[in-house]
């Protein structure tokens, strides 16, 4: 990163180094990342996509965005959401397979008439989905496609080729879009999420402390958002 900040100019005292988890990036992060910009010119942005935590005694990085329970020792985080699983797929798909059935009388049975879409790393999404919504059978009866990553498995959704379960978060847009359609009054919230993690050491540095609060007041709007579609989907269900 120093080699590379040094080749264009730039001070490392305005440069902000964060490691993100790749799909988290893709979906969620870089839609709104123009917006930091935009507030804060003079912070330059160093973005590292890995699903590799660091350790921030050896690393050139000020932050992560990173998956799990919170308890990350020695380090300071902050919840961003927690993940929320539900199945997604193409609306064009959706419609060809099961016609003008309304969504709010798609059950899990109907999954059997579709391909399921699986990531080698969240290999436990579908099992805990079709688990929480009482139809685990579903998985020994039902086609399936595994891919090596989440994000790719959001992207093949959007090409029709199958549901994915995902994160409603990163797919929030694409349903606002009608490009995908999420059917199932089931939303599995898990324990799980997303956290903005730092070093206690590096807080008070000024772009650390413009990033947090930008990036957790965009993730509490996208909180907000979401629990009142989820809450007007039930309404509509009822």
């Amino acid at each position: 990163v120093a080699a590379s900040m040094e080749a264009t100019g730039q001070s490392q005292e305005h440069v902000l180094k964060i490691s993100v988890l790749p799909t988290f990036a893709a979906r969620w992060l870089f839609p709104r990342l123009p917006l930091f910009q935009q507030q804060y010119p003079d912070i330059v942005m160093w973005v590292s996509t890995s699903y590799a935590t660091h350790e921030f005694t050896a690393s050139e990085f000020d932050l992560e965005i990173r998956y799990g329970d919170g308890h990350f020792h020695g380090l300071q985080s902050d919840l961003l959401f927690r993940e929320d699983l539900t199945p997604v797929c193409s609306r064009k798909l959706f419609h060809e397979v099961l016609g003008d059935k309304r969504l709010s009388k798609v059950t899990p049975d109907d999954l059997k008439h579709f391909t399921l879409l699986h990531s080698d790393t969240c290999t436990q999404n579908w099992q805990s989905w079709l688990g929480f919504a009482g139809a685990s059978f579903v998985l020994s009866e039902t086609k399936s496609i595994y891919f090596d990553s989440c994000m790719m498995s959001y992207e093949a959704a959007n090409s029709g080729m199958g549901f994915a379960v995902a994160n409603r978060a990163y797919m929030a847009s694409d349903i606002r879009a009608e490009r995908l359609v999420a059917p199932f009054a089931v939303h599995h919230p898990n324990t799980a999420g997303w956290y903005f993690v730092s070093p206690l050491r590096g807080l008070a540095a000024r772009k650390v402390q413009l990033f947090k609060q930008w990036v957790m007041a965009e993730a509490a709007l996208t909180q907000c958002q979401l629990d009142s579609e989820i809450r007007g989907e039930a309404s509509t269900a009822a």
